[in-house]
């Protein structure tokens, strides 16, 4: 198999694997809270990575600073805020609220590295903002959104993250993969344990069982660590805008997952709202934009 086409086939798992992700999150909150759940998820995440990227430290070696801005934005604030966003909205609406990140990071990109816009990517970006304000507004209360309206702006905090720590992380563009995920992962795992602690003191209480335990694993051996690893590597072969095309897969997978195991329902106007912002995300990608794509969240 090629290079180009491993690359291709990588992204389709990918976008897979994250966009099942967000049910599997959901579903494990009735185990474990949300800030505990995300700091088990990056400690097996570091454990795996950690091993890998070690003897490549010295060779490639990364910036205190870089490692630990990263890991507060793109792990540590931004699990914390998608996590808890979860625990009070369906993961259908945080997973077409999170498919404006792309038209997101464009925008905060022009604001903070004076990146220039076409009118085109303009355009994308509006389209894609009204779209996640018709999400926003349609916010129907259940027994799987409690508080749909404070978890999404939950999701829209998070997507603001992930957006601020893409533009950072061009800044790194060059360094080694392997390392940079690593010490990423390992600063917001750190990150999130005082979190931990303090959603404990509060009264939340894990309880340990056999679905959870596979939820962690799923979510920091696959989700996370080779997820990640296989991202990094197919941008490799591709360019930016051929890997913003795969974007599409992740919400509706997204949405297919939520249905048919979480039993969500899907209003009609959800969808209208959906299609606008993943139409924004396309006029907003260009040829040369970088797609900024979320883990899974």
């Amino acid at each position: 198999m090629n290079s180009r086409l491993l690359a291709i086939v990588s992204l389709v798992l990918v976008m897979t694997v994250w966009g099942g992700s967000f049910a599997v999150t959901k579903a494990a909150f009735d185990d474990l809270p949300p800030i505990l759940l995300a700091f088990l998820r990056f400690a097996v995440a570091s454990a795996v990575l950690l091993p890998l990227a070690w003897p490549r430290r010295r060779a490639h070696p990364i910036p205190l600073r870089a490692a630990l801005v990263l890991g507060l934005t793109g792990v540590g604030l931004y699990y914390i805020c998608f996590n808890l966003g979860l625990v009070y909205t369906t993961v259908t609406q945080a997973v077409l609220i999170q498919s404006a990140i792309p038209a997101l990071t464009a925008g905060l990109a022009f604001f903070v590295l004076a990146e220039r816009l076409s009118a085109r990517a303009v355009c994308g970006i509006a389209l894609s903002f009204a779209g996640v304000a018709v999400v926003l507004v349609v916010n129907p209360a259940d027994a799987r959104a409690p508080h749909p309206l404070l978890g999404n702006a939950l999701i829209v905090g998070s997507a603001v993250l992930w957006s601020l720590y893409t533009i950072y992380a061009k800044r790194l563009a060059q360094a080694d993969t392997m390392v940079l995920t690593a010490w990423t992962a390992a600063a917001g795992t750190a990150f999130l344990a005082p979190a931990a602690l303090v959603e404990y003191a509060l009264g939340a209480r894990p309880t340990f069982t056999a679905s959870g335990g596979l939820s962690v694993l799923y979510l920091g051996v696959i989700s996370s660590a080779a997820a990640y690893l296989l991202y990094n590597r197919a941008l490799r072969s591709l360019g930016a805008s051929q890997v913003a095309a795969f974007l599409n897969l992740m919400p509706i997978v997204g949405v297919a997952t939520a249905v048919v195991f979480l039993r969500e329902r899907v209003v009609p106007a959800a969808i209208v709202g959906g299609l606008l912002v993943l139409a924004g995300v396309w006029l907003a990608s260009g040829k040369a934009r970088d797609p900024g794509v979320a883990p899974d969240s």
